[in-house]
């Protein structure tokens, strides 16, 4: 479809054919890839291949797109779709500025803003200490020196900065308010905003599939106001953000630089034994984003092998939260594991969002627990001391969550074979009382342990995954229970016969 698709894409409104293009291509893979995927299976459950000679025209998402030349052509409820979006934006974003320019509040000058950040991460104990703390002090470097942060978020949260930290559903619009247009300004957006309803319906008739970046160009008009006015310092995105960066982050000539955040760095394909095809998510070729802000060189290395392109800084654990400045004791007479899981969904779930060989399925994770509680129960038998197992989700449940492997971590917890740990408590503390991190392959956690000096391991408790992953000093691998039995006894035997590891400082 990018082959076919280029250079029949009109340039509009400064952005270079390109741009718009290979926006285009993403805005498919973002709507299709989950129905592409469920289509693909169903051929599969029919013993065919969607890809033989004779499946040449492939219908999903609203879209067909012809297998052999690459022709895609938009099905009129997607454009029908596609274009009242764009209207119910293009209006939205017309009344906000007005209703900005008529409120006259004064104004607050240039900001950072900030979009994907999880609730959790940004509200601990009732509180946004913990991540003003973060932002103010750590390594993200668009964050540390903004004067002034909008983050988008849907919970209220009273800042402990006011000054600096505001917390708003839309920040692009409150960004607006906080700095209307006096009435040469207004009538300035007012004609960028027609020209852009203009330059998209006539680029719509011309070529129907640019009809799905109609918010893009909604918003189009409000981002030259501000960009112009010098009123963004920066936009930062998290990996939430991965399959979507709108056009208007290649706004032409703009005096912002876009950042990708990379909360976590669980998106290496998972290779199986059985199967041992690499196959990476097809979103993050897509991507284009001025800045990326990762853990690992390794990962940095990643992400360049697909092609995203800019500036890429490895800074270590990206979390929203610091190391505390405390002590932490380990106990002499009891080894205490710390386990991370990925708590499984449904799996209707599961296949509604084209995961039909989802590894964290409820049997997987109901086995990796079991096999934990089996590790702890044999290293009790072998050593005499007690075996201390801590757990931490890293969110709270929802309904698409599994039933049953809720049910079984309800039943450890009631018989005392494992401790639950709050999911908003400081990971790195948490970490620093472990002798040794348990995670599911390839949750991030291993990389805050490896940090730290605390070992680590991947356990892939039923063994159907190859081990490809970022190698650490303190990380390894574990396939069955035997072989983390083997892990847990050396780390045991090594916290013994080195005195230092019984009191670790955190930086």
């Amino acid at each position: 479809m990018e082959k076919r698709l280029a250079g029949t894409v009109p340039a509009m409104l400064g952005y270079r054919t390109h741009a718009i293009e290979r926006r285009i291509a993403q805005r498919v893979a973002d709507l299709g890839l989950f129905p592409f995927v469920r289509e693909c299976a169903r051929h599969h459950a029919l013993g065919q291949d969607i890809l033989a000679p004779g499946n040449q025209l492939v219908r999903f998402a609203g879209m067909s797109v012809d297998l052999q030349s690459g022709r895609t052509q938009i099905g009129f409820l997607l454009l029908l779709h596609s274009v009242g979006e764009f209207f119910a934006h293009w209006l939205h974003v017309a009344a906000q500025a007005m209703v900005a320019s008529l409120q006259r509040k004064g104004r607050k000058g240039a900001a950072t803003l900030l979009f994907g950040v999880g609730g959790e991460s940004l509200k601990a104990e009732g509180s946004d200490a913990r991540f003003v703390e973060y932002c103010e002090r750590g390594p993200i470097v668009p964050l540390s020196c903004a004067p002034r942060l909008i983050v988008q978020s849907t919970l209220y949260i009273r800042p402990v900065q006011p000054d600096r930290f505001e917390y708003v559903r839309f920040p692009l619009f409150a960004l607006m308010r906080q700095n209307a247009p006096g009435l040469a300004g207004f009538l300035g957006f007012s004609v960028c905003h027609l020209h852009a309803l203009g330059a998209y319906l006539f680029a719509v008739v011309r070529c129907p599939l640019i009809s799905v970046l109609g918010r893009d160009f909604a918003y189009h008009a409000m981002l030259v106001y501000l960009d112009r006015a010098k009123l963004i310092d920066s936009i930062v995105i998290t990996n939430s953000n991965y399959s979507a960066q709108p056009l208007w982050m290649d706004l032409p000539k703009k005096r912002f630089q876009a950042h990708m955040v990379w909360y976590s760095q669980n998106t290496i394909p998972l290779v199986y034994a059985d199967d041992p095809a690499k196959s990476d998510v097809p979103n993050y070729r897509h991507m284009r984003v001025d800045v990326s802000w990762v853990w690992t060189a390794e990962y940095a290395d990643y992400l360049r092998s697909l092609g995203v392109p800019g500036e890429i800084h490895v800074v270590g654990p990206i979390l929203w939260q610091l190391p505390p400045a405390i002590d932490v004791r380990r106990r002499r007479d009891q080894l205490t594991l710390m386990i991370f899981d990925v708590t499984p969904v449904r799996d209707e779930v599961a296949e509604r969002i084209g995961l039909f060989r989802n590894y964290y399925n409820a049997s997987n994770m109901i086995g990796f627990l079991r096999g934990v509680v089996k590790v702890k129960d044999e290293l009790e038998q072998r050593s005499g001391k007690k075996v201390q197992v801590l757990l931490k989700h890293k969110r709270g449940f929802n309904p698409g969550h599994d039933l049953d492997y809720i049910n079984l971590v309800e039943e450890l917890l009631s018989t005392e074979q494992i401790e639950l740990i709050s999911f908003d408590a400081n990971i790195y503390f948490t970490i620093l009382q472990a002798d040794l991190v348990v995670v599911v392959p390839y949750s991030s956690p291993v990389y805050v342990a490896d940090s730290l000096g605390v070992p680590s391991v991947f356990f892939d408790a039923v063994s159907e995954l190859v081990p490809i992953y970022d190698k650490g000093l303190h990380i390894g691998f574990a396939s069955g229970t035997d072989e983390l039995l083997h892990v847990a006894q050396k780390t045991m035997t090594i916290n013994e016969n080195d005195k230092n590891l019984l009191r670790v400082r955190a930086c």
